[in-house]
């Protein structure tokens, strides 16, 4: 055999190799993504069929009143405030060696009992 005819043989084979990978990227199975495709759609309209009429009701969604939400926000801004502080009166140590390790290395480089 010369280097021809090897070089035409890995060709084919990796066309074959190819071909195979392709056929076989078909088969996967599919995605969550296109499982639910459409899903959203098919609710919406059915929600439509149920109740046509609900866009013209113009009563506001029940929630909180507009100053129990003001309320609410400023407790929940001050919250990140208090942190911040107690964030810079926090102090690291960086341990300084003593002590064992726990973690079940042994030293040396053989074990069992020689």
């Amino acid at each position: 055999m010369d280097n021809r005819e090897i070089s035409t043989r890995t060709t084919r084979q990796g066309l074959a190799l190819g071909l195979a990978l392709l056929w076989l990227a078909g088969c996967m199975p599919s995605n969550a993504v296109e499982q639910n495709w459409g899903n959203s759609v098919r609710n919406n309209i059915a929600q439509q069929i149920l109740n046509p009429q609900a866009g013209k009701n113009n009563t506001p969604v029940a929630g909180l009143s507009p100053q129990a939400a003001v309320n609410e926000m400023e407790n929940y801004n001050k919250s990140f405030k208090s942190e911040s502080q107690q964030g810079s009166q926090l102090q690291y140590s960086t341990g300084s060696g003593g002590g064992q390790s726990s973690g079940g290395q042994s030293s040396g480089g053989q074990s069992g009992g020689q």
